[in-house]
């Protein structure tokens, strides 16, 4: 943008009065102004780059009202708009202004100086906004951006961990947190400099940043630590994919810029929590990932795992549950695929079944020590499952206890699957303390 020159657009459907519009403004202009036509929508936002200001009519061939001026306004990023209407759309220009129009004029009242005031006064504002804004944003990334890759750092990090962590509460979704630190980075810095360090770490950062959604966010918490934080976690198998193509990425040399400096080959070692089985608070869930990171470390890096709450707790009290067999009912595919991976970490022996069919033939061929049933089945009535179990059971000599899982917990439902058969309640979201106190007070 030339402070000494003005770049303006103006979009009207009738070309009469633009014209005549435009030759009067250039004329009596006390400033050098450029002026650009645009009949519709289609033309307006190809010369909308190089315009300073829009004068814009809500009504065009191919595009009417509201949705006009929304395709030409873009945010704090474009440029300001001052919408041109007659007296019968008022209303329609408030929303406008509500929306980000800078201002409003009467077609019929149009006085070509005053509307040369309000083109100055509205660019020397914008001007203003911009340049105020570009000292904001520097300020910023001072404070939220590490200044060496760019990404967020562990003040930004810990502010949007938080607001996910708040979504998903709300919402009943699943996080996934990644403590990511490369191996031997130390030997890079000491043997190559620390010049070459820091390019290594901001390759490392741009290919990890390829790898995730645009929702996640990868940062920096310092040194060759780096974070990687998955809102809404889709399941978990998508975190053991995800973990392994960030492990992938890096099998490729990082060619720097230096030509005498060799192509440089680095791994990672990657520890992964989730929300909610592993903490409740994001202090918690970076406990839990650097704790399954140094595990990595310990084995000899270039790999991951998961936080596992319940084996720790079992190893340190040294007190295993043995090989009790469970058998979880469960038709939601992630649900079971998550009660499944944690009852054999925990050192269960566990069959899953989809249908109440599947779980029938499970319980022929042997009977479990444990029978979980989630009430909330999609394709059928999780009461007559529990029904249709609690029939088959009975007829055998040995009768498994069945632990109900739901998302309601209204008295009146546990007490009607207990009146089934059920020995035990859980509600949702399943806490893998909860859930392990539960299953060891039932067959333990």
């Amino acid at each position: 943008m030339e402070r000494n020159r003005l770049h303006l657009l103006v979009v009207n459907s009738d070309k009469p009065f633009a014209s005549g519009l435009m030759k009067e403004m250039h004329s009596l202009s006390p400033f050098p102004l450029e002026m650009e036509f645009a009949p519709n929508l289609r033309q307006a936002l190809e010369k909308r780059k190089s315009a300073d200001i829009v004068l814009l009519d809500l009504f065009l061939p191919d595009s009417q009202g509201l949705r006009t001026f929304h395709a030409i306004h873009d945010g704090d990023a474009g440029v300001p708009v001052i919408i041109l209407l007659e007296p019968r759309d008022i209303a329609l220009g408030v929303e406008a202004v509500k929306a980000g129009a800078q201002d409003c004029l009467l077609k019929e009242q149009i006085d070509i100086k005053g509307i040369l005031h309000t083109i100055t006064h509205v660019v020397e504002r914008w001007r203003i906004f911009k340049d105020w804004k570009e000292v904001v944003d520097e300020k910023f990334d001072q404070a939220a951006k590490d200044p060496l890759t760019g990404l967020p750092n562990r003040l930004l990090f810990q502010d949007r961990l938080n607001m996910a962590l708040s979504e998903a509460k709300r919402r009943r979704k699943m996080v996934g947190l990644f403590f990511i630190d490369l191996d031997h980075f130390k030997e890079v810095n000491d043997q190559r400099g620390h010049e070459v360090g820091d390019q290594l770490l901001v390759s490392v950062a741009r290919r990890w940043v390829r790898c995730i959604r645009t929702e996640d966010t990868v940062a920096r918490m310092g040194g060759d630590e780096f974070v990687i934080l998955i809102r809404d976690l889709p399941s978990s198998e998508y975190a053991v994919s995800l973990a392994k193509r960030l492990l992938q990425i890096l099998e490729n040399p990082f060619y720097l810029r230096d030509p005498a400096v060799p192509n440089i080959r680095i791994s990672a070692s990657i520890g992964i929590s989730l929300y909610p089985p592993d903490g409740e608070n994001g202090a918690g869930l970076l406990k839990c990932a650097d704790t399954a990171m140094f595990r990595v470390k310990r084995r000899g890096g270039s790999g991951f795992e998961f936080f596992d709450t319940p084996a720790l707790e079992e190893k340190q009290e040294g007190e295993g549950p043995g090989r009790r067999s469970i058998l979880v009912v469960e038709d939601d595919d992630d649900f079971r695929f998550f009660l499944h991976k944690r009852l054999v970490q925990a050192g269960y022996s566990c069959d899953a079944c989809g249908s109440v069919e599947e779980a029938v033939d499970a319980l022929k061929s042997s009977l479990p020590d444990l029978v979980v049933l989630d009430l909330g089945f999609r394709n059928a009535s999780g009461i007559a499952l529990l029904q249709n179990l609690s029939r088959y059971l009975k007829d055998r000599q040995k009768i498994p206890p069945v632990l109900v899982v739901s998302g309601y917990s209204d008295p009146e439902i546990i007490d009607f699957a207990t009146t089934l058969g059920a020995r035990g309640f859980i509600s949702k979201p399943v806490n893998d303390a909860q859930l392990l106190s539960r299953i060891r007070s039932l067959i333990h």
